[in-house]
């Protein structure tokens, strides 16, 4: 790639990806649903005794207090009728491919791979440097990329950025459903972003939310001696990212 040529990187992000693969034909609309990550194909089916934590959940099951980290139990007790499915790893990388088919002609390079181990499969990302133009231009081709993904039946959040984590972060987090955050304008796109965009773990973000630390812009006004013990190892990378860097390959 051309030193002068910007990286641009579309992330199609799909929000209920795991329960859209947890439900059934036959389901009723309103069935409160919970998806746990399942080891083997047996998996598919009910997964109650499974006893891991929730991967997602529809948002019949968000209306009873049901989220994503909480353990069986803990969801049962606050909704007994709630269903529970395993769903596995090959499951959800197949559907992922199946997307990345669809909006490949779009780009040069395609991955599923998440950028580190806290982000989760349930994003395609494209490298579009280069090549938006021969679409009518970025805003044409996420929209594009976007209504051909919704065909299959998915719902949508679709971002480009400068790069893969800067982009799904702007597709999962943005107030629209396809965003484009222009060339060099990163930082402040990720300000106003909770704490969990960020590759931290999850007790330092339930920590610093503890100080009253709640937005990437809260945590980048920090003195920077005192993020090491503040964010941890990984704490220069999570800098870098608040401060709209991103060079991490597309795998």
């Amino acid at each position: 790639m051309p030193a002068c040529l910007p990286r641009r990187i579309a992330a199609i992000y799909l929000p209920d990806l795991w329960c859209e693969l947890g439900t059934y034909i036959g389901d009723p609309k309103d069935l409160p649903l919970a998806v746990v990550e399942a080891e083997m194909s047996a998996g598919e089916r009910e997964a109650t005794e499974l006893g891991k934590e929730l991967s997602a959940v529809n948002d019949a099951a968000r209306r009873f207090g049901v989220r994503p980290g909480q353990s069986v139990a803990e969801a049962r007790a606050l909704l007994a009728s709630l269903v529970v499915r395993g769903i596995t790893q090959p499951t959800i990388r197949k559907a992922l491919g199946a997307v990345a088919e669809v909006v490949l002609g779009f780009g040069a390079t395609a991955s599923i791979v998440p950028s580190d181990a806290s982000t989760p499969l349930d994003t395609v990302l494209l490298d579009l440097s280069g090549t938006a133009h021969l679409y009518g231009g970025e805003e044409m081709t996420l929209a594009e990329m976007a209504s051909r993904v919704r065909e299959l039946g998915h719902r949508v959040r679709a971002a480009i950025a400068d790069g893969p984590r800067l982009s799904r972060a702007a597709a999962a987090h943005g107030s629209a459903t396809e965003v484009i955050v222009l060339a060099g304008q990163a930082q402040q796109m990720m300000d106003p972003l909770p704490l969990d965009v960020l590759p931290l773990l999850r007790d330092r973000i339930v920590w610093l939310n503890r100080l009253g630390l709640w937005t990437v812009g809260d945590l980048i006004k920090l003195p920077v001696e005192t993020l090491p013990s503040r964010l941890g190892d990984r704490w220069q990378l999570a800098l870098e990212l608040a401060r709209g860097r991103d060079d991490a390959p597309l795998i």
